[in-house]
């Protein structure tokens, strides 16, 4: 029997997904959650010529997810080194009892990552949330031990109160961030060199109070919504989108038939006459 790993159907209605990803990233990011070589921590070796090969695609293509995935999206961290990946918020959704068994389990997979900084890269990421496994925060306060053993380095700390101080002071700098000055906006889409007018983007989630669509959350990271924006006026125009995977070329494929020996050639003029 196969291994399972838990996939929330919230999946498909995330904003990230609906407003970002393209179709590539969405099948990228459901093989990042499920193929067989994930673990339960949801940090794992992995080779970017076996993606290629599990996938179908070509390296170059998986060479531009995980770069997209890593900087545009912050949601994973590739290790060149040691060929390994980490899924920032994997452990988040994924660990939903726990208990004695899970937690044993979780510290044998820590004990084999041989890049320590996708462990701080995880652990930073859960720092952000208040609402995770009662097994997910003593493994975590275990890597927050450790680490500070090692370099006296406080930058993981997920506490089994309510919210930490660090919590609070990386969701005050979010807060400052948003809503960003219109000449930010413009200084951002010059930079990138995007189609779109700064203007019209800013009055839009100006006057939607900077939330998201459904009107619930506030907007978190901003850039990411003009590149959202973006490529929906480029699909407008008529424009491949900056994120979609270049198209393959494909070959035809060439057979060289052998040529009729006289002997054949003999017996089929027998059986049907002239050939």
């Amino acid at each position: 029997m196969g291994i399972k790993r838990t996939v929330d159907t919230a999946f498909w209605s995330d904003n990230k997904v609906v407003d970002l990803f393209s179709p590539e990233d969405k099948l990228f990011m459901l093989y990042l959650l499920t193929n067989p070589h994930t673990t339960q921590l949801g940090i794992y070796p992995i080779s970017k010529k076996v993606m290629a090969f599990e996938i179908g695609y070509s390296l170059e293509a998986v060479s531009v997810l995980l770069e997209r995935f890593e900087n545009r999206y912050n949601i994973i961290r590739y290790s060149i080194d040691t060929s390994e990946v980490a899924i920032k918020n994997y452990l988040r959704h994924s660990i939903i009892k726990g208990g004695k068994p899970v937690e044993d389990l979780l510290v044998k997979e820590i004990s084999k990552v041989k890049d320590k900084g996708l462990l701080k890269y995880v652990c930073g990421g859960l720092a952000l949330h208040d609402d995770l496994n009662d097994t997910v925060k003593k493994v975590m306060a275990l890597i927050t031990a450790n680490d500070n053993d090692n370099d006296n380095d406080n930058d993981c700390i997920v506490s089994t109160n309510r919210t930490t101080n660090r919590t609070t002071n990386r969701q005050s700098t979010l807060k400052k961030e948003i809503p960003p000055t219109l000449d930010e906006v413009r200084a951002y889409i010059s930079e990138k060199q995007y189609i779109i007018n700064a203007q019209d983007w800013y009055d839009y989630y100006e006057s939607n109070d900077w939330k998201t669509k459904d009107g619930k959350k506030m907007i978190k990271t901003w850039k990411q919504y003009v590149v959202s924006w973006n490529s929906r006026e480029k699909k407008s125009q008529g424009q491949k989108p900056q994120n979609a995977i270049p198209d393959r070329e494909i070959k035809p494929i060439q057979v060289e038939v052998p040529e009729m020996d006289e002997e054949r050639k003999q017996r089929l003029k027998e059986i049907y006459g002239e050939v």
